[in-house]
């Protein structure tokens, strides 16, 4: 016989398991089928002696079929066990958490050690945390005193975490018939629950507590009684006890290997084989299965309550022949896809408002950027050109407005004058430019003799000034304006001023909206500096970046 084969027949025989009390008492903060796993690891722990052998990688080793026949997981893959086994090593484990043996120490370490996984063959090496090795496999009386008897073919067949961990609490406490007074918080704490759930303590006892109770006392399988009697703090309810009492005429489970069970018959109670699973299977799809034992397990309690006898082998034949959760199946499937459509539109609405705010905040975001730049070109004109520019804005605004740009202008908020008035401060500020281009530099009206004369041979001369400049007429125009704010406050070679180089910024800004590719510019920074060591003359300079500026 293979070691394989060893490990399945002694784990398929475990019927019953030995849990030292303080292992009851642990944080939850695990699912359902990972605590489960936990527990079958620790079971084999106090079942097997530790392989020492060279060969052996970690302590213990257990083969992934014996895992799924203990568990009754159908089909289960050996990733989704990994799974499970490497939240099981990085999650912190707290024992003890309600003090049941009073010594008021509490242990803290993850759930299990180091492991590996052979794939080929499925199996599973691990290491268990020395703590709990000693717990596990101790041989003192008073630890031995502690172990619970925890009917596992009931709790393995159980698909919900609280009702595992209240049948968990209360079968340890089975033998006394009640537990102490246990507070709402330290309960919470023992489910594993977040902060986040089931904030309301009515909540919390509604869904986490009477729930899963009124289930257990209803399952015929489960083997006790339970009661709650609640402590209040004024009218909250502060702390609870549990009563216990053994339920009599408990029925057995169906002695079927858990590794035959399919999903769909969880809740079956009735004994399936292997075969006769196929079958059904090859006549229903799950979901009508599933809804078929339901409606077949609530057509049974029925007649209980009216107290007549149900033959639940012929009620399940005949709910299967009928096809009882047919219906009900489709009207899910139907459910389900109008949700999906639901779901698709209310997505489609939301993704539109998304874009549609994203291009708001991007058409707002540019405006800021525009108003800044052109917020810094003025702050950068002298004094008497800004009394200048508010004395040609005053004169184009109507009274009402006149009010709202005198007070911007005193209590200097640029901001807002600038979001107000950009339109009519950019024709004013170019108004005072003009004006001066005129008087402090000859420069001739437009359409004059010396305009038209200084516009021959444009094009030629664009063409020679470009190819110095480099990259692009276009961008290293941009970059030239750019590059005379960013790296020096003294104006290059001829008679333009700081104040010039601003304005021109701003026009160039304003008719390129403003997108000055950064890029680019550290690209043809030499273009200044072809401008400030004379290689290209301030009229070519000029003449670039208002060819830029006539064309936007």
């Amino acid at each position: 016989m293979t070691k394989t084969s060893v490990i399945l027949a002694a784990e398929s025989k475990i019927q019953r398991m030995k849990v030292y009390q303080s292992l009851v008492h642990v944080v939850h903060n695990v699912s359902l089928t990972q605590y489960k796993l936990w527990l079958l690891l620790l079971q084999h722990v106090k079942t097997h002696q530790p392989d020492k052998s060279d060969t052996a990688i970690h302590d213990w080793e257990i083969s992934h079929a014996a895992i799924n026949r203990l568990l009754g997981i159908h089909r289960r893959t050996i990733s989704a066990t990994v799974q499970d086994l490497q939240a099981l090593r990085k999650t912190d484990l707290v024992i003890n958490i309600l003090d049941k043996d009073n010594r008021g120490w509490q242990s803290f370490f993850s759930f299990i050690g180091e492991f590996s996984v052979n794939k080929k063959d499925a199996l599973i090496q691990f290491n268990m945390p020395d703590a709990l090795v000693e717990m596990v496999r101790s041989n003192d009386e008073s630890l031995n005193a502690m172990f619970l008897m925890l009917n596992w073919s009931v709790f393995s067949h159980m698909s919900n975490k609280y009702d595992a961990m209240l049948y968990k609490l209360c079968k340890d406490y089975e033998g006394i018939g009640q537990t102490a007074y246990i507070e709402i918080a330290r309960l919470r704490l023992y489910f594993g629950m977040e902060d986040t759930d089931y904030t309301r303590v009515n909540n919390f006892i509604s869904k986490c507590i009477k729930t899963p109770i009124k289930r257990l006392n209803q399952n015929e399988t489960v083997d006790i009684q339970i009661d709650t009697l609640f402590q209040r703090q004024g009218h909250k309810i502060h702390s609870i006890k549990f009563l216990i009492s053994k339920k009599e005429n408990v029925s057995p489970l169906p002695l079927f290997e858990p590794a035959t069970l399919h999903p769909a018959f969880l809740y079956s109670r009735v004994a399936y084989s292997l075969e006769e699973q196929e079958k059904l299977l090859a006549q229903f799809d799950t979901i009508e299965i599933q809804y078929t034992i339901k409606r077949a397990n609530q057509y049974i309690d029925g007649l209980k309550e009216k107290n007549k006898e149900a033959n639940i082998g012929g009620v399940y034949n005949k709910a299967f022949q009928e096809c009882w959760g047919k219906d009900i199946a489709e009207q899910r499937k139907t459910a389900k896809r109008t949700q999906l459509q639901v779901e698709q539109e209310q997505y489609g609405v939301r993704e539109k408002k998304e874009q549609e705010q994203k291009r708001r905040e991007k058409r707002e975001q540019k405006a800021r950027a525009q108003r800044e730049i052109q917020i810094q070109a003025w702050q950068q004109l002298p004094a008497d050109k800004q009394t200048q520019v508010k004395t040609v804005l005053l004169q184009g605004l109507s009274a009402f407005n006149q009010s709202f740009a005198r007070s911007y202008f005193e209590q200097n908020n640029w901001e807002l004058l600038f979001l107000k008035f950009r339109q009519e401060m950019q024709q004013a500020m170019a108004q005072v430019k003009e004006q001066e281009t005129i008087s402090g530099k000859g420069r001739q009206p437009e359409n004059s003799p010396m305009q038209n004369k200084k516009s021959t041979g444009t094009k030629s001369k664009l063409k020679a000034v470009s190819a110095k400049m480099g990259a692009g007429v276009k961008t290293s125009a941009i970059s030239v304006v750019e590059s005379s704010v960013v790296l020096s406050d003294e104006p290059p070679k001829g008679s333009i001023s700081v104040d010039e180089i601003a304005f021109k910024k701003a026009q160039i800004n304003h008719f390129t909206n403003g997108e000055i590719d950064e890029a680019a510019l550290k690209r043809n920074l030499n273009a200044f500096s072809l401008l400030r060591s004379g290689s290209i003359t301030l009229e070519d300079f000029c003449l670039v970046t208002e060819w830029v500026i006539e064309r936007g």
